[in-house]
């Protein structure tokens, strides 16, 4: 017997804007620790976990139309113990390059910059025990046409993976012909598309890799004022491609208010978005973007304007 689950919707938000305008706020002198992470864990969005019987096959359609696959006997306790029953099982579908930053995830390799078409996030749980995949394996349905059968699924977390985009061997994109039919509808799910296959809970992507050719700057910057540097776990600063679904963060340097990247090779003449969004407290928020284009030696001044929070999603929303 097979169970199919309809995942409720999620609303997202984009991350991304262009410009910069505005007079600045005074900032507050003592930035109280954990302001930042508390207002992204506020409007990060993750969909409704679904309860699925583990002893049976699954089938979960997210709102894009993805069928997910999760076979019977895929997950195992800490201790390898199977895990029978009743489970919490969610997943997240990310189509769109800037809410990554949202969830804190950039799309970079040690070496490379990464093109990214679809993104994922899977968690499990039974009885608030954290669950991992066994040597099953969760396939994933999809027509979307961004992805392709030139790009590799890359990882963080999971079995093997670090806290880093790696690329993961075992699990490629293929394109084949498939026959899955939805149980609530009667819908025959009958097409020729591409099946992402993966072995390991956490964040997953279908990417490219930006491959580094001879015209390449080392890095690029951005200066924020001093005050917002003070504290730099307050404040996050992304620069975003317009030709490319990726997303790099910025880091400070020496502890300083000059944040940039730390890849070493980044095209030449790509137009970027810089974003800085601080959080100083439970109702300090500072946000400002600037549009220009990759030059070596670039350093762009961020002139944050104070906004509550539903300003700052205002204009996200608007992007």
């Amino acid at each position: 017997m097979r169970e199919f689950v309809k995942l409720v919707g999620v609303c997202f938000v984009t991350l991304f804007i262009a410009g910069c305008s505005g007079d600045i706020d005074t900032f507050i002198e003592d930035p109280v620790d954990g302001a930042m992470t508390e207002f992204l864990e506020n409007i990060q969005t993750f969909s409704t976990p679904s309860t699925i019987n583990v002893n049976e096959d699954n089938f979960i359609e997210t709102d894009y139309g993805t069928i997910i696959q999760i076979p019977k006997d895929a997950f195992v306790f800490e201790n390898n113990d199977l895990v029978t029953g009743d489970i919490q099982f969610e997943v997240l579908e990310i189509k769109n390059k800037s809410l990554l930053a949202i969830y804190e995830i950039t799309t970079t390799t040690n070496s490379n910059l990464l093109d990214t078409k679809v993104t994922y996030h899977f968690r499990a749980s039974q009885n608030d025990q954290k669950l991992t995949l066994s040597d099953k394996k969760i396939k994933i349905f999809t027509k979307d046409q961004n992805v392709s059968p030139e790009a590799d699924m890359y990882g963080i977390g999971g079995k093997n993976l670090t806290n880093v985009w790696q690329k993961d061997f075992e699990h490629l994109v293929t394109t084949d012909n498939w026959n899955v039919t939805n149980p609530l509808t009667g819908q025959n799910w009958s097409d020729f598309g591409y099946i992402l296959e993966v072995g390991s809970l956490g964040w997953k992507t279908c990417a490219n890799s930006i491959l580094n050719g001879t015209d390449n700057v080392e890095k690029i910057c951005a200066t924020i004022p001093s005050e917002l540097s003070s504290n730099e776990a307050n404040t996050k600063v992304y620069v975003a491609f317009k030709n490319y679904d990726t997303v790099m963060e910025l880091t400070s340097i020496d502890g300083s208010n000059i944040y940039c990247t730390t890849l070493g090779t980044i095209p030449n003449g790509e137009d970027i978005t810089f974003v800085v969004i601080s959080a100083l407290n439970s109702d300090n928020y500072y946000i400002d973007t600037y549009t220009t284009t990759t030059t070596e030696g670039l350093n762009i001044k961020l002139l944050p304007e104070r906004k509550n929070k539903e300003q700052i999603l205002d204009i996200l929303e608007m992007l």
